[in-house]
């Protein structure tokens, strides 16, 4: 699948841009989040209606202020498995719990495994 950027997208004023919010599922599962990828790569795109665009996934860290899954570590297993295709994907990833050293960390050590 041609990958078409969100920034394209976004610039492209014709549809309606939809992202969706995805997170873990009891004990810390990715199971929700590939099934609903999978049925968007199998769904036939005549599903989506016309003028909407699905351009993007996100992926909060820790939604609602409860323990889950880093979404770099989502993002590798999603790529690993190719569901990601078309897609680009906008990472939440915030401060809580984290000092400046922290954060650093996090994204240093996941930069090249999506498009951020």
């Amino acid at each position: 699948m041609e990958h078409n950027g969100l920034k394209q997208r976004l610039e492209d004023t014709s549809n309606f841009i939809v992202c969706v919010e995805l997170t873990g599922g009891p004990g810390f599962n990715r199971g929700p989040i590939e099934k609903f990828l999978q049925a968007h790569q199998s769904a036939d795109r005549s599903a989506i209606p016309k003028g909407f665009d699905f351009a993007c996934v996100t992926l909060p860290q820790n939604p609602g202020g409860l323990a889950n899954i880093e979404p770099a570590n989502v993002i590798s297993q999603l790529n690993s498995k190719d569901l990601l295709s078309g897609l680009d994907v906008m990472p939440h990833v915030t401060c809580k719990d984290h000092n400046a050293y922290g954060i650093v960390s996090l994204l240093v050590g996941r930069r090249g495994q999506a498009r951020f």
